[in-house]
């Protein structure tokens, strides 16, 4: 949700992004360097561009409500659109989550962040230990009021391996409980498609082709399913769906990437550029004969080069820490 409000597009919970603004992130855990291993992360499968306004404050050492004040001079400074404190227990110290103090702190947040500056207040809070009975309503811990202040909630729940997410609130869309799964390549979260199982490949199928039709050069199977999103399964069933109908072909056979020594593209490609990519016409890799090599006649010991790359994709640099 961050990222796709800081780059002004994409879809959150089925609605397209129709502002762009900047971003603070708060997050409050017990490991400063454990936080910035996973912005890295989230960073690199992201590929965020330079001088995205997404701000990352890790263990800054907010505590509510006392640092009030200075909050809402942070996103006055800093013009930030949509706020999210990461989480609630770590930002209200001392305080016990069933009391009217913590109720207080949400009312708060709303009238003197959300209302007064303009900016989203995004909380990141937990459930009850999860029962039968809570189970037919989801709802953040705490007292009745707390909940009340909340506008909006989005609510995860697992049983055992399976994830399921519902959203409501008051006066916005929402969805009842829906099974979800862990994008683990896209770092993501996201709802199982509805509908029949063939008219979701058929679907899905079609997104493929497009893609591949629109950009006439081997792709790895791994880049087709993060350009066309849904879960993987339904994408490759449709990869094998289309090789079939002999609309797309896979020149590697393995769903690779790039050419082997033979000069050969791999990648999966659109039938119709698929001559284009003939062995023929692709440059054969210039190679150092045996005879000119010899064996064991080097004067020296190769010393492998070190891997050009940044840790930090999108920035260039570490994940900024920026005081309040």
């Amino acid at each position: 949700m961050a990222v796709r409000v800081a780059r002004g597009e994409g879809e959150i919970l089925g609605c397209e992004v129709a502002t762009q603004g900047a971003v603070g992130y708060f997050w409050q855990d017990d490991s400063t360097r454990e936080e910035a291993e996973r912005v890295k992360l989230f960073e690199q499968a992201r590929r965020n561009p330079a001088g995205l306004p997404l701000r990352w404050y890790l263990n800054e050492g907010l505590a509510l409500p006392g640092d009030l004040g200075r909050l809402r001079a942070t996103i006055e400074q800093h013009e930030l659109r949509l706020l999210i404190l990461d989480s609630f227990y770590n930002v209200v110290p001392g305080i016990d989550l069933k009391d009217e103090g913590a109720e207080q702190v949400v009312a708060l947040l709303k009238r003197e962040i959300a209302d007064a500056t303009g900016c989203t207040v995004l909380v990141v809070d937990h459930m009850p230990w999860a029962t039968e009975q809570n189970r037919q309503r989801l709802r953040a811990y705490g007292g009745v009021f707390k909940n009340a202040a909340t506008r909006f909630g989005i609510y995860i729940d697992a049983v055992g391996k399976k994830l399921s997410i519902e959203a409501r609130g008051n006066n916005i869309r929402g969805f009842p409980k829906t099974p979800a799964y862990w994008d683990a390549d896209a770092l993501e979260l996201r709802l199982v498609e509805h509908g029949d199982h063939d008219e979701r490949v058929e679907e899905r199928a079609e997104r493929v082709l497009t893609y591949l039709e629109s950009r006439p050069q081997p792709h790895s199977k791994t880049a087709i399913r993060k350009a066309v999103g849904g879960r993987f399964e339904i994408t490759d069933e449709a990869l094998e769906l289309l090789k079939r109908r002999d609309r797309v072909r896979d020149l590697s056979g393995d769903a690779g990437t790039g050419s082997d020594t033979a000069g050969k593209a791999q990648g999966w490609i659109a039938s119709i550029h698929a001559e284009e990519w003939a062995p023929s016409t692709l440059s054969l890799l210039d190679g150092t004969g045996s005879d000119r090599v010899g064996a064991g006649h080097t004067t020296t010991t190769p010393v492998p080069s070190p891997i050009g790359g940044q840790g930090y994709v999108g920035t260039g640099s570490e994940p900024e820490v920026t005081p309040l």
